[in-house]
Formats: structure tokens, sequence, C-alpha cells
């Protein structure tokens, strides 16, 4: 006997992900060895297929039904083969029963026309319909009318005989309905080992089974969402890692991976929103190899900015589908969840140079942990502030000239490109400032003098009173600097105190000057008179300068002697009766009242 069997099955809920082979959806199998199948009389053979639609992913849902089975037999004779399909959980469908004594050939005018012992059956998925155990010979028997019925009335007691038959040519053909109904496989697993058992009743039956084939239907979606560094998305990964300000891309894929249609009608970012548009992937979906099965959605971030914060960002996206199809129907949905890691690495830290080996300072990333290191050896660790500062002390003491490097780790592995600051210890203290104005041992009775320099090109000047009285200011690149005293300087002699510091933190020797600071201005002179326009006198404060005017315009000066005195005499010539006016002003500049 030759067997040829074909079944037919509808898995409603596959879901493959990333899968990108083609699900099987028909396989036929043969005898590992020829004639391992034949079928003696009274025997069974059951055919194993072996069926693997390929990797389910996360979900996996069973079949809604064995749509169709369809058997092509070549036999010695039609009158007593059985036919049972199996699936995989075990549910055991009876197909078909010939022979069983209920239905004599008609011989007919000529002879039989079912001499040739073969048939062809296709069972449809109802159980409405008449099982073959009552069908009438007339269903499915052709053929010439060249052989005829030699004996028997059908059954195990009186099989039917033909005189001759020819296995090469099928001798039953037609449509039934199976004994039990194809819905019985609702709801059972589709992937595994399904068997088709044939059965030869009775005896005087001798044939072969040379080939099984079972057709697969099935509604599967493949929800691709994925992570790439390009904006083709060929690199397909659902874990990446990318550097501060680099640009990626997030990729959504739908894909129709059975052989029945859907509707995509939700799609979500369930975590957190990433802020793409995904309504080009709303809609229809053809059968798998249709013009419209597939399509994608690309979008294009960068690392480190808005959500995709520095660190491990994980995200997820769901789709939903709805059947269209006549098996996967509107009242039937696919959910598929995918989620995708975006490690983003923070950007190298900042280092506030040079430094004199003392505290290294800089900016990070709040919380990550940075690593300084020089190339004698010396280094420290740090972690960054809430503010994004930082600071660390090298040891062991760096050597003067040489580089400072840092990077950053946030969070842990997570590494930070390295920032290498050239030179970066300076050991190298500035020379003394030079302080230019006021001279040393000056008078002076201006109590916040500018005081005005030179010193190393960008150092930072400051100069200090002695009782705390200070100003500070940049050497430009001249190296000239001026400042202004913040507070007064107390009546007498005031040292000032001048240095110098780099930006590494090295600061220069002290240089000072000292002034004499005098705010009190001096009683008014007094006017020895009248006069008669010889030389005008009087007396005064020793040291200060009298100027002496009259209306006309006359006037003199005189500076008051050691013993008080002081005497001029004006010009030109003064008018007779008229006043004469004097002041006199200090050696600080401090100047008098006037005396009239």
């Amino acid at each position: 006997m030759i067997t040829k069997v074909k079944v037919g099955l509808l898995a409603t809920c596959l879901i493959i992900f990333f899968n990108t082979a083609q699900s099987q959806t028909a396989l036929c199998v043969t005898p590992p060895v020829p004639g391992e199948w034949d079928l003696p009389d009274l025997a069974t053979q059951d055919v194993p297929i072996i069926l693997d639609t390929g990797d389910v992913g996360d979900a996996y849902t069973t079949a809604y039904t064995v749509r169709s089975t369809e058997f092509r037999l070549i036999h010695t004779y039609s009158g007593d083969l059985g036919g049972r399909l199996i699936s995989p959980d075990g549910t055991n469908v009876h197909l078909w029963q010939l022979g069983n004594g209920t239905i004599p050939p008609s011989t007919g005018s000529g002879g039989s026309d079912c001499f040739r012992g073969g048939y062809d059956i296709t069972f449809s998925d109802t159980s409405g319909g008449v099982p073959l155990t009552i069908a009438n010979e007339d269903t499915y028997c052709v053929g010439n009318t060249d052989y005829t019925l030699a004996s028997g009335s059908g059954g195990a007691s009186d099989p039917f005989v033909f005189n001759e038959f020819n296995p090469g040519d099928p001798a039953i053909q037609g449509t039934a309905t199976p004994i039990d109904a194809l819905s019985n496989f609702n709801g059972d697993n589709i992937n595994g080992t399904w068997i088709a058992r044939i059965t030869d009743g009775y005896a005087q039956d001798l044939g072969a089974i040379t080939e099984v084939c079972l057709d697969v239907t099935f509604a599967g979606v493949d929800h691709q969402f994925f992570v790439s560094s390009n904006a083709t998305c060929n690199d397909q990964v659902d874990t990446n890692s990318f550097a501060y300000g680099d640009t990626f891309y997030i990729c959504q894929n739908v894909v129709n991976k059975g052989t029945e249609t859907f509707q995509v009608e939700f799609l979500s970012d369930t975590s957190t929103d990433i802020g793409t548009d995904l309504s080009d992937l709303v809609g229809p979906y053809d059968e798998k190899n249709g013009a419209t099965d597939t399509r994608t959605v690309i979008n294009s971030f960068t690392a480190g900015s808005g959500i995709f914060t520095v660190g491990t960002n994980t995200f997820n996206s769901e789709v939903t589908v709805t059947g269209t199809d006549t098996n996967f129907t509107i009242s039937d949905t696919l959910t598929a969840t995918e989620t995708i890691s975006i490690t983003v690495a923070p950007a190298a830290p900042a280092i506030n140079s040079p430094t004199n080996g003392g505290p290294v300072t800089g900016t990070g990333e709040p919380g990550a942990t940075v690593y300084v290191s020089t190339p004698s050896g010396s280094s420290c660790t740090a972690t960054v502030q809430g503010d994004g500062s930082w600071s660390c002390t090298l040891s062991p003491s760096p050597v003067g000239g040489e580089d400072i490097s840092a990077y950053q780790e946030f969070p842990v592995g997570n590494n930070s490109p390295i920032t290498t600051i050239s030179n970066a210890i300076d050991l190298t203290a500035p020379g003394a400032p030079v302080v230019t104005a006021p001279a040393d041992g000056s008078l002076t009775n201006n109590n916040t003098p500018t005081v005005t320099g030179t010193a190393e090109p960008g150092s930072t000047i400051v100069v200090t009173g002695p009782n705390g009285e200070t100003c500070s200011a940049v050497a430009d690149a001249m190296g000239d600097w001026s400042c202004v005293l913040s507070s007064a300087l107390t009546d007498g002699s005031n040292q000032l105190d001048v240095t110098a510091s780099d930006s590494a933190g090295n600061t220069s020797p002290t240089s000072n000057i000292t002034i004499i600071v005098d705010t009190t201005a001096p009683l008014a002179p007094v006017i020895n008179a009248p006069t008669n326009g010889a030389p005008v006198t009087g007396t005064g404060e020793p040291g200060a300068t009298v100027t002496v005017t009259t209306p006309s315009g006359s006037t003199c000066t005189a500076v008051v002697q050691g013993d008080g005195s002081w005497s001029c005499t004006l010009s030109p010539s003064p008018v007779d009766g008229e006043d004469v006016s004097a002041s006199q002003t200090d050696p600080a500049g401090n100047t008098s009242p006037t005396t009239t």
C-alpha cells in the first residue's frame, strides 16, 4: 500500500520574536529507509511528523483547529483501511474507516469501478457531515468498467475482493467529513510530533506508505524593538552602550510571521515614553511574504540627552494585534512586549588645571566616581557631588611638569573618555610682585589708596594691610595690576604686604611697603594784622604751606618754620583797605579752614 497523507492545521496565537526565518507551514516526511513504513495485513503503522514552527520567543499559544486533511493512498484494494490523526498533546481524531461490512460495493453495469483499491479523500473541519462509514460507493468510486468485484460483502468476516487490481492508480476519490470533528484539536500544541496512524483491519490487504504531509496555518506576529548605531538599523541588538553625546537609533518593526492576516491596533512604550511616532506601524498586515507584511519605524536620539541619561536605561514597548482572517478573527488578539537596554557613558570629567600637587579639582556627573592619575604613579579618587564638583589629593606627591589624566565611572563599569591636561603639575611659585605706587615710605591723606605694580602674567595679586584691609587683582598679559583697598587704613604708619599666586596655587614671596596716612587737617593759620602791604606774617603748623590771598588777586605762599612762624609778600601790591585771607595745607595734603 502506498499512502500519502496531508494534514492542515491552524494555530491562532503563535507569537514569534526575532525569528528571521519564515515559519514552516508544510512538512512532508518519507520513510527513513525505503519500505520501512510498509503496511502488512492486519497491522497498524504510525507515521511521525515532527513540526517545529521555529523560535516562538517569550509567548506561545496553541492551535485553533486542524483545518483539513488530505489523503492519497495506492493500495491493493480499498475495503478496510482506517485513518486517524494524533496531535502532540495526544488528541486522537478518527478521520475515516472503510470496509466495516456495512456497504457492499456495487458491481454496476459492466462491473465495479472500485477495483484499483486506492482513494483520495479531503476532510473539511465540520462535524455535521456524513462519515464515510455510511457513504455509498458512488461518492468515491471512479474508474473504468473492465474489472468487477470478485466477492465479499465487506467487513471482517467477508472483506471485499476484486478480481484484478492496479496499485498504480487510485480507485476511490471524493469528499467526505471525518468521523470525529477536526475542531477537537482546538487548544492543542502545534509544535511537536504528530502521528498519522493507518490501520489495516482485515486480511487480504497489502501496501506501502511512501510519504505523509502535514500542512499548518497559524497567526504569528514578530514585534522587533531594538537599538542600532546607524540609521539603517542593521546591527539589531536589544542591549547597547553609547558614549555621551553619541547619536543612536531605536527601531521598531512589526512582521506578520504567520499565514493569517491581522490588524495592529495598539502600540505603546509601557514603561517610559521614548517620544517616538509609531503611527506608521498601525494598520492591516497581509500574510507573510505579502506586499505589506513588514513595517519599520526608525528614530534617532542623543546619548545623555532627555530621558537617555547617564547610566543604564531600560524601556519596554508593546504591540497588540487583532485578527482579520477566516480563522484568526477580529475576536482574537495577540500582545507582544519587548525590552531594550541603553547604557550611556558619562562625558569626560573636567579638570581645573594646573595644580601645584595639592587637591586636584574639577566637575563631573553627580554620583560618578572620578579616577585621577599621573605618569609617575600618583593617583586619587573622588565622588562627584550633587553640584557636579569633585576634589582629591594625589598620592604620592606628583612630579613637577607632568600630565594629569582623569576619567569618571557611572554606574560601575560604565566609563567615560579620559581627560588629560598636559604639564598640569606646576610646583614653581611666581616671583615676588613689585609695587610701583604708592612709594615706600610715602605720606598720603588717602586712607583707601590705589596700589599698583607688576607681577607674573595671569597671577592673582593680594594686598593686605596691618588690620586686614585687603584688595586683589589679576595681572594682565603685560604683568600689570592695580587694586583699591576695600577698607580704610588708620592714620599713621601702615605696612602693606603683597603676594602673587599662580593658577596652580603656588604663592610668591611677600613684597611689602610702608605708607603714612594722615587724614587730619591743620587748624586755620594766624595772621598778624593790620599790614601796610609789606610781608604778611603769622603762625601755623610747622611744615605746612600757607597760602595768602586778597579780593583783588594779590597772593603769596610760605612754609611754616619749625618755630611755627611764617611770612610772605603779596604780589601784586594789594589795594588799600581790602581783606587778607590765609589757609594752610599740611604735607599729607590736608587743608585747614581759612583765616580772614
